[in-house]
């Protein structure tokens, strides 16, 4: 009888989680990313060549992030 309560402890603490906004399709289990296009048109570069230039990165995140998106 007392794995019956627990089973409505999960229960209620599934429901509460479920009603938070968590949902199983939103786990990323290390499954294919999606791409995403860039939300105003600009290309990734063109955006991290605008935030150097408005100084919200440094020079070494701007070298770090311009290199990654090159491979």
């Amino acid at each position: 009888m007392m794995g019956f309560g627990l089973i409505w402890v999960l229960l209620v603490i599934a429901v509460v989680a479920y009603l938070m906004g968590w949902r199983p399709e939103n786990l990323n289990l290390g499954g294919p990313r999606e791409r995403r296009e860039p939300q105003d048109g600009k290309a990734p570069l063109d955006i991290v060549k605008d935030r150097y230039a408005r100084g919200e990165i440094t020079k070494e995140e701007f070298e770090r992030l311009r290199a990654d998106l090159g491979r």
